[in-house]
């Protein structure tokens, strides 16, 4: 038996097939579960939108809601219950669709005993709790990638100011290949070169070695420093379907020999952790 009782709703019209439910969950979940019945849809959102519910056990076939409606509008209405459908159809494409549009599990009544009922209902809970976790994990790491060419270009800007000259190459390496942000670099360095930037040569080190995590700052150093004794930039490879945002010059997939007095290297990561060095050849 579960600390905290289980809070179910339990949306089903036939009076007979409620009360079966109930006593089933009595007797296989002996005080798991507090159940509050209802029979229309309308009812059953009305309840969820002013009551705290854990999970939903459902029939599809309502007076107001048939099918996979009910099971659609409770998944739009209620987002963050477990939705379990306990219905008569043995029809396997529907109870596939139903967990297509949004239900944890498809119960068959007549089928599903008081144990096995609950043990899907708190598998679905569970299930649900992952995905809600999931989903919010995502959108914080959407939310840490977001590029903010503001404050790149001001950070890239401040380390230009140091050498004497203003870098004749620039070096990127990102955290991860996310399209907003090539566009948002692309953009910063239109910031601080203005017109310049279109001729300034642009390769990223990542597509030619990977993701080496907390050793990128010091690979993309020996790069920029054998760049400038070599003369040779390195390109940018699988560089084959450009993106109209970003219409810079990234010497695209073959090297270039060039005289390079000035490297700017951009190292951004998750999180706002962003660097800017600047390299210059050392003259006497």
């Amino acid at each position: 038996m579960t600390a905290v009782p289980i809070r179910l709703l339990l949306l089903e019209d036939n009076a007979g097939d409620a009360r079966l439910v109930q006593e089933a969950l009595a007797d296989g979940a002996p005080g798991e579960f507090v159940i509050t019945w209802v029979e229309r849809l309308a009812d059953a959102l009305a309840r969820i939108r002013t009551e705290g519910f854990d999970a939903v056990l459902s029939d599809l076939g309502l007076p107001d809601s048939t099918g996979l409606a009910t099971a659609q509008a409770i998944a739009v209405g209620a987002p963050a219950l477990a939705l379990v459908v306990l219905t008569g159809s043995h029809d396997q494409d529907l109870g596939r669709e139903a967990i297509q549009h949004g239900a944890q599990d498809y119960l068959v009544k007549g089928e599903a005993s008081g144990p096995v009922i609950a043990r899907t209902l708190r598998y679905a809970i569970e299930r649900k709790r992952l995905e809600i976790g999931l989903r919010t994990a995502n959108e914080v790491l959407k939310a840490q990638e977001r590029f903010d060419a503001e404050a790149v270009s001001l950070l890239a800007e401040r380390a230009s100011k140091a050498p004497a000259k203003k870098p004749k190459a620039v070096r990127v390496k990102k955290a991860t290949p996310v399209p907003a942000n090539d566009a948002g670099e692309t953009l910063a360095i239109k910031k601080l070169f203005g017109e310049r930037a279109y001729s300034v040569p642009i390769s990223s080190t990542k597509s030619m070695i990977g993701h080496p995590m907390g050793a990128a700052g010091a690979l993309e150093t020996i790069a920029c420093a054998l760049t400038i004794q070599h003369g040779i930039i390195h390109p940018t490879i699988n560089y084959d379907n450009p993106d109209p945002d970003c219409d810079l010059d990234y010497v695209p997939n073959q090297a270039r020999r060039a005289e390079v007095r000035v490297i700017l290297k951009n190292s951004f990561g998750f999180g706002g952790q962003n660097a800017s060095l600047v390299f210059r050849r050392f003259e006497d």
